[in-house]
């Protein structure tokens, strides 16, 4: 994720928030906000050519030592592109960054309008 990408991003946070099913957050933050709260090495973007359809980023649970393998994601799709891989493909991708460093847990919160993700899931038991 570039600083180039960063209207694009936020601009698909705001879709999220604005459908009521995405986060708490009430508005999204500044780009200068998201990059001080998103871990650099763990934030990527989708692109369907130059055009960014989904984002995803780890911030820290906490400042804690103790939790410095454990980090919290956020995830979201552009409205129109859900249903192609898009949430997928970026999963795999945080997830290959954050096992590669050491972070033993990430944190999701789906909101149960999100059920389709979990029923795609093969891996599930």
């Amino acid at each position: 994720m570039l600083a180039e990408h960063g209207a694009d991003v936020l601009a698909i946070f705001a879709d999220g928030l604005d459908g009521g099913n995405a986060s708490f957050e009430k508005a999204p933050p500044t780009w200068e906000q998201f990059t001080t709260a998103k871990l650099e090495e763990h934030r990527f973007v989708a692109l369907d050519g130059d055009r960014v359809v989904g984002w995803v980023a780890a911030s820290p649970t906490s400042s804690r030592e103790v939790y410095a393998g454990v980090v919290e994601d956020a995830l979201y799709v552009r409205a129109g592109e859900q249903g192609r891989g898009v949430g997928t493909a970026l999963m795999a991708r945080l997830l290959e960054s954050t096992d590669a460093v050491g972070i033993w847990t990430v944190c999701a919160g789906i909101f149960p309008e999100n059920v389709v993700w979990l029923e795609r899931r093969t891996d599930r038991p």
